[in-house]
C-alpha cells in the first residue's frame, strides 16, 4: 500500500472518531496518539498504522457533512476484526477533493450504524 504521509491523528479526525463513538451502540476503541497513514490526499482517507496492509477492516458506521460549495461528504468508519479503529473514509459524493472538513461536531449528521457484527 502506497501511503502518502504518515502522521498521528489531527483534532479533526479525532472529534469524528469521539462523536462516532457517541453513537448507542457504536463502541470502538482508538488511540488519539496513534500513528495513521494518509491513504487518499484528495478525499483525507486515513488508515491506522497498526494494521498489516492485508489486515480486513469492515465498514461499521457512517455520517456525513457538507463541505464548503453544501456538496455532501460521506464518512465511513471501518474497524479491524478486534473492533479498533482502522480506517476513517471520506468521499465526496462528485468525486472531487474535499475542500473544507467539519470543524464542530454539530457540522456532523445523519449517523447510522452499518454492522455491529466484530
Amino acid at each position: 500500500m502506497r501511503y502518502d504521509e504518515i502522521r498521528r491523528l489531527n483534532e479533526t479526525e479525532i472529534m469524528i472518531l469521539s462523536s462516532f463513538n457517541k453513537v448507542p451502540m457504536c463502541n470502538f476503541s482508538y488511540d488519539t496518539d496513534q500513528l495513521i497513514s494518509l491513504i487518499n490526499s484528495d478525499m483525507g482517507s486515513i488508515r491506522s498504522l497498526h494494521l498489516r496492509d492485508d489486515d480486513l477492516v469492515y465498514a461499521f458506521a457512517q455520517c456525513q457533512f457538507h463541505d464548503e460549495d453544501r456538496m455532501a461528504v460521506v464518512v465511513t468508519l471501518l474497524l479491524d476484526k478486534n473492533g479498533r479503529f482502522g480506517e476513517l473514509d471520506f468521499w465526496r459524493v462528485d468525486d472531487n477533493p474535499v475542500r473544507k472538513f467539519p470543524s464542530s461536531p454539530t457540522d456532523l449528521a445523519d449517523f447510522k450504524l452499518i454492522s455491529n457484527n466484530q
